[in-house]
């Protein structure tokens, strides 16, 4: 079985870097626990089942850290989950992990959210950067007073239509991840004359609620839907991570009684992105953007 590195002792030229199994999910927990991160044993996996890791191991087969690709069509890989322990001073660790991870995804166009104290070292591998990510999260204190009656659940016959919502805010096919996100969130729409003009979704994460992915063609819409998720959830602990920093949807999170924490800076390696159609009112989560 394997463990949460506990040591600072070890070099660089003594760890390797082995591909992410289901048997490292205790280990990994262990290693978000120790950093401060909220993510459950159950969310490693969740995102082991729809993208690919690696660990960084010593001899002893403690954990020290890890990353995380998750590979789109068309479009730039997903890189998240990278850490390592706090104790560690293993310099290079993590430059090494994200090398590694871009190498694994095909070498190509590759993007990432960087907490502050972390844009430096991304800078210095190339990565430039694009824009933020603002997090809302807090216990909800004032249920949504938003009308319900435009929204429905999805059906398994929205699928098509929510995949190209979601490309038009992403530039990418990410059909394989809005599947699983599917299986295990509540998810709901607004049609209108047989189209299918917005979606968004809830599912458990860290300590409470996720919401996201959210698209929808007009603010009002993603409003609606985040309203319609969140109407039976007073005094769970939600989270939802935007890009938009003022308008109307900001004012509605904020109504909430969600409050701001520190934001991120998405970095992107290689090519710039493709111009989006759509706003992203909420990202599928930090690590698959």
């Amino acid at each position: 079985m394997t463990a949460c590195a506990r040591s600072d002792r070890v070099g660089l030229s003594d760890l390797e870097l082995v591909d992410m199994q289901p048997f490292h999910l205790e280990g990994l927990h262990r290693l978000s626990v120790s950093v401060g991160w909220p993510h459950r044993k159950s969310d490693w996996a969740r995102n082991l089942e729809t993208g690919h890791g690696v660990v960084a191991i010593d001899g002893l087969e403690r954990i020290h850290g890890s990353a995380m690709y998750f590979p789109y069509t068309n479009g730039p890989a997903a890189i998240g989950m990278v850490l390592c322990h706090s104790r560690s001073r293993t310099a290079g660790l993590k430059n090494g992990l994200t090398r590694d991870v871009i190498e694994r995804a095909g070498g190509g166009a590759a993007f990432l959210n960087a907490c502050h104290c972390d844009i430096n070292m991304f800078g210095q591998m190339s990565a430039h950067p694009v824009r933020g990510v603002f997090k809302y999260e807090g216990y909800l204190k004032d249920l949504p007073t938003t009308p319900l009656a435009t929204t429905r659940h999805c059906l398994p016959t929205d699928y098509d239509q929510i995949r190209e919502l979601d490309h038009a805010v992403y530039a990418s096919d990410r059909g394989p991840l809005l599947r699983a996100l599917l299986r295990r969130s509540e998810a709901r729409v607004i049609e209108r004359a047989g189209r299918v003009d917005a979606f968004a979704m809830r599912r458990p994460f860290g300590r409470g609620l996720l919401i996201g992915p959210v698209a929808a063609t007009h603010e009002a819409d993603a409003i609606t839907l985040v309203a319609a998720l969140l109407a039976d959830c007073h005094s769970h602990f939600v989270r939802i991570d935007t890009r938009l920093d003022q308008g109307r949807f900001v004012e509605f999170l904020q109504s909430l009684g969600l409050r701001q924490s520190l934001p991120v800076t998405t970095m992107a390696f290689g090519q710039r992105a493709k111009g989006r159609h759509l706003p992203a009112y909420a990202l599928s989560g930090h690590s698959t953007g």
